[in-house]
């Protein structure tokens, strides 16, 4: 059963188009719709990680990073 109720198609999000259009590896491979597994003891192992990043890392818009509301890249280290 699908999570949500499908009502025909759209098209994808400006921030994918853009992304897209600036010729980004992503786009020219196939992807497969699937959700990952993790086993129990993964998850549990990700937890460390997953605080860390969570305290490490200061949530900005895109509008703050880039000046757009939705701008689609790759995670610099700035």
């Amino acid at each position: 059963m699908p999570a949500a109720n499908v009502y025909g198609s759209t098209l994808p999000p400006i921030g994918y188009v853009e992304f897209c259009g600036r010729g980004e590896e992503e786009c020219s491979s196939p992807r497969k719709n699937r959700t990952p597994a993790a086993h129990r003891c993964e998850v549990g192992s990700a937890a460390p990680v997953n605080n860390y990043v969570n305290t490490k890392i200061r949530p900005a818009t895109d509008m703050e990073l880039y000046g757009k509301a939705d701008y689609w890249t790759y995670p610099s280290m700035r």
